[in-house]
């Protein structure tokens, strides 16, 4: 399934696996190979967000999820249709 290999994915990449959310602070993410930026309202996608590991207190870290070997994998496996066809 798509969904678990992008968490395990995100989280085997993360070096801080403990981030401190803060209600109303601006957080990053990547959504479609893009890295975006919003405040944490603690709405339902911030939640999921957060729950997935896709929380990044800083562009920086966004971006090596982004740079890593391992996401480039994940997105060919994507793209040959060998992940995400359930």
């Amino acid at each position: 399934m798509y969904l678990n290999e992008f968490k395990s994915l995100i989280l085997s990449l993360r070096s801080d696996k403990r981030i401190i959310r803060e209600f109303g602070r601006i957080y990053f993410y990547i959504s479609g190979g893009v890295i975006e930026n919003t405040k944490d309202y603690g709405n339902e996608k911030d939640d999921d967000n957060y729950r997935l590991g896709n929380y990044f207190l800083d562009r920086t870290q966004a971006k090596k999820v982004i740079d890593s070997k391992e996401w480039k994998v994940l997105w060919e496996k994507v793209r040959a249709g060998e992940i995400g066809n359930d």
